[in-house]
């Protein structure tokens, strides 16, 4: 799905449900895309037969009963007034607009305030290098192997820097914290989107169904909404059965919280003008695998396209009594 971003450029959003087959990889390299970010979920056995189209995606390892799955944000190198090749990440410029896209930073082996406070400063540091400011990121993706164990610890690292970048008059980037079995020695990973220039707006989304995570001491927004002359991205964070007081609806129902899930996505969506329909990229993570058919089924019921989404199996939430999680990113191209 294509979103134009300011007059002339084209960012594409793509996901492969099975990838092996090469037709993406192919794609990108028939269009002379710039990839912006990749992620690959691929069983362990199938790792040695991935072709990563980019120098630095994500790789995560998952349930060998499903085929090796891809995501990617490219942009059409004709929109591109300016591009930039970082260490840590990619920078592009067209007309009045600037995004960075980060590449995972990534811990080493030990799991502790250190270790993770590390990747906050890489983080801060292509911040600087490419002259963005804190307050210009919008989207952040925290990947633990063991989120039940390690929550807390990336809170606690987070909360130290998000509590002095955003103060009560400026939103909390979107979010998604959840388990994900990366294929690497480290045990955390951490990406961003940032953006910034007069051709785009930045506006906090709510949900109806739910409360602010700030309320029950979490930093991140529900969604952020990106708004440009000719088109709309709305980045939805991570999202599981959360009631208006910040606690787990539905405990030990799967089909209650899968569909509660994907009312809360909806209405976050209907509040900016959109629908499932807008849908361009998302990622499902299941908590156990055996619910993996009845959450296809509730998705097909309420027009989800599941041709479009990452499905993760046994990955727990960080709840421990959560079942589901899924994020989604959807355009507005308007009229």
């Amino acid at each position: 799905m294509e979103c134009l971003v300011g007059t002339h450029l084209k960012l594409e959003y793509i996901v492969d449900t099975d990838a092996l087959g090469g037709n993406a990889v192919d794609y990108v390299y028939d269009n002379d895309l710039i990839v912006l970010q990749e992620r690959i979920v691929s069983p362990a056995g199938k790792l040695n037969l991935v072709r990563p189209v980019s120098d630095n995606p994500l790789v995560i390892v998952n349930d060998d009963s499903l085929p090796v799955q891809r995501s990617m944000i490219t942009a059409q190198k004709a929109g591109v007034d300016s591009f930039k090749q970082l260490d840590n990440g990619v920078m592009l410029m067209s007309q009045d607009i600037r995004l960075l896209f980060s590449y995972p930073f990534l811990t080493g082996k030990d799991v502790s305030f250190d270790s993770f406070n590390e990747v906050y400063g890489g983080l801060d540091d292509l911040l600087r290098q490419t002259g963005f400011k804190e307050t210009d990121i919008v989207r952040t993706w925290f990947l633990v192997k063991d989120i039940l164990r390690d929550y807390d610890l990336l809170n606690a690292v987070r909360d130290e820097w998000f509590a002095t970048w955003f103060n009560d008059d400026h939103f909390i980037p979107a979010s998604t914290g959840i388990q994900s079995h990366i294929n690497h020695d480290g045990h955390f990973s951490m990406e961003f989107l940032a953006v910034d220039g007069d051709g785009i707006t930045v506006e906090q989304m709510h949900c109806a169904l739910q409360n602010e995570p700030i309320e029950y001491d979490k930093m991140f927004s529900r969604g952020i909404l990106l708004s440009m002359p000719k088109s709309r991205i709305a980045l939805i964070s991570g999202t599981a059965s959360t009631n208006k007081q910040g606690e787990v609806k539905f405990r030990d129902d799967i089909d209650r919280q899968f569909q509660y899930t994907l009312d809360s996505i909806e209405d976050l969506l209907n509040g900016v003008g959109m629908g499932f329909e807008n849908i361009a990229q998302s990622m499902m993570w299941l908590k156990h695998g055996g619910d993996h058919a009845v959450c296809l089924d509730i998705a097909e019921r309420n027009g989800f396209p599941m041709e479009r989404c990452v499905q993760l199996l046994d990955c727990n939430v960080c709840r421990d009594e959560w079942l589901c999680e899924i994020e989604v990113t959807a355009i507005d191209n308007g009229s």
